[in-house]
Formats: structure tokens, sequence, C-alpha cells
């Protein structure tokens, strides 16, 4: 029970250090001549209507991404008996795919970056998440700690073993996520940029 409670500690403690980690590189981003949101004053301005339109409507696709997604997982586990999803590590991947069709939606329809915000905060704060997130990952990975653990549990009075991702993965699924959310972002700046040079 002592180890559980430690163990539950050292998760919030991670959890803690990783937002300050975020404020750390947003603080960076904006030594650099970056702007990102956490220093963005007045929130009720920092969109516009069409905007607010937008992020309503990738609010909306993201939520029901993440409903999809935990009524898959519980169908697999209960019928299927595939347990893999069936764990923090992959109620986190659901998490971060609907986080990242929700900003790959603003992305696209330029409701990501608000009015208070530059691209260049934005490629700083992403690439720096995702690049510490792989980083921190790494090593677990390079010891031999799989992302795929055997877990074992007791269904009608049997004990039997199931796969499962490890909380290893976490820390590579949000990199990952973040290091496409850099890419997208970067993509719609060049398209928008070749396009204004067409239209020049």
């Amino acid at each position: 029970m002592k180890e559980n409670i430690w163990y539950v500690l050292g998760l919030f403690a991670g959890i803690i250090m990783g937002f300050a980690v975020v404020v750390i590189i947003a603080w960076i981003a904006k030594k650099a001549g970056g702007k990102f949101g956490i220093f963005c004053k007045d929130k009720e301005k920092a969109y516009d209507e069409r905007q607010l339109l937008a992020r309503g409507q990738a609010y909306k696709v993201g939520f029901f991404t993440l409903m999809i997604y935990v009524v898959l997982a519980a169908f697999l586990d209960e019928i299927w008996d595939i347990h893999i999803l069936m764990s923090l590590g992959g109620m986190w991947i659901g998490v971060c795919l609907s986080i990242a069709v929700f900003a790959v939606i603003c992305i696209l329809k330029d409701a990501y970056m608000s009015l208070q915000e530059n691209a260049r905060g934005i490629m700083i704060v992403f690439g720096g998440i995702g690049i510490m997130n792989i980083c921190c990952s790494l090593p677990r990975l390079l010891h031999g700690e799989g992302l795929i653990e055997v877990a074992q549990t007791v269904k009608y009075g049997k004990i039997y073993e199931y796969t499962k991702l490890s909380i290893n993965s976490m820390n590579l699924i949000a990199g990952i996520l973040f290091l496409i959310l850099m890419a997208v972002f970067a993509g719609k700046l060049w398209y928008d940029k070749k396009h204004e040079d067409e239209e020049e």
C-alpha cells in the first residue's frame, strides 16, 4: 500500500514538473522573440470571432474523437479480450489523439495562434516540449524498459496475463504529438507563404 502511495505521489510530481518545464520553455521562447499563450493577457480578446467559431468546432470534433476512442478501447477489452489500450498509457493515446485533432483543425483554419502570439513562440514551445519528452523516454527504452508490459488480472475467478501499454510510453507519445503539431504548423506557414508569394 505504501509503495502505491509513493508511486502516485511520484506520478503527480512528474506532472507538476512537466508543467513547470512548459513554463520554462515558454519563457525561453519569449526571450528569443517569440510570444506564447502562457504570457498572453486579455484572454477574451486573444481570438477574433472567426477564430472562436473555428475553435468551437475543433473542440467538438476533438471531444467526439476521445469518446470514440474510449468506446473502441472498451469494446476491444470486453468483447475481443484485447486489453492493450485499457491502461494509463492506452488512455493517454486517446487524450493525445483528441488534442492532435483539435490542434490540427485549428492550425489548418488559422485559429490556433491567437492575436497575441507569433509563429516563432509556438514553434519553439512545440519543438522544445517534443524533444524534451522524446529525450525523457529514450533512457528507459535503451535500458530495456519496453513500451508494452505484461500484467495479471482476475476474471471469473481465474488469473490470467494480458499485455498493456506501460507508463513508459507516455513521454514518447507526448513527444511524437508535439513534433507532429510542430510539423503541421510549419507546413501551414510554408503553404500560406507560398500562396502569398504567388499572389504578389
